[in-house]
């Protein structure tokens, strides 16, 4: 008899994390996706500079005062108590960093790869990539590509 293969991993981009923790449109999505995750057994992988992409993220709202120094507060507390120990951050090799920079410079045409390392840790691991990030979405799919199956968009 077979063994059935594990669940891939899932790489989570800190638009998914800051949907789950503040007031945002795809809060509900992010909530929805991370229980099922976590119910599936799904090992949850992130870049390195996720973290800090989470915590910028939080304090944009509090900054343009969509939430309050309290509301911030929780959800910093939240973030690293109850997310980041759950998300796995792998030791990045040359070729993880090599193939963020291709990815930025030849599909996305940016010059940061920020959203890039996300892409290349998703595929250095067998990784699904989810993203709330429209920003994204729309230079992955930039000149009527579609999108690979392994990369999803939430969507309210």
């Amino acid at each position: 008899m077979s063994e059935v293969p594990p669940p891939s991993p899932i790489c989570v981009d800190a638009s998914v994390v800051a949907a789950i923790l503040m007031p945002d449109p795809l809060s509900e999505a992010a909530t929805r996706a991370w229980q099922s995750w976590l119910a599936g057994g799904r090992i949850l992988v992130a870049p390195v500079h996720y973290a800090a992409e989470a915590v910028s993220a939080i304090r944009r709202w509090a900054l343009f005062g969509q939430v309050s120094v309290e509301e911030e507060t929780a959800a910093l507390t939240d973030l690293l108590t109850r997310i980041f120990p759950l998300v796995e951050v792998p030791a990045h090799n040359p070729e993880t960093w090599h193939r963020a920079c291709v990815l930025a410079r030849r599909e996305l045409r940016r010059a940061g790869v920020y959203d890039t390392l996300y892409l290349a840790v998703a595929e250095e691991m067998g990784a699904e990539f989810w993203t709330g990030d429209q920003n994204l979405e729309r230079a992955l799919t930039a000149d009527g590509r579609p999108l690979p199956p392994w990369i999803h968009i939430l969507t309210p």
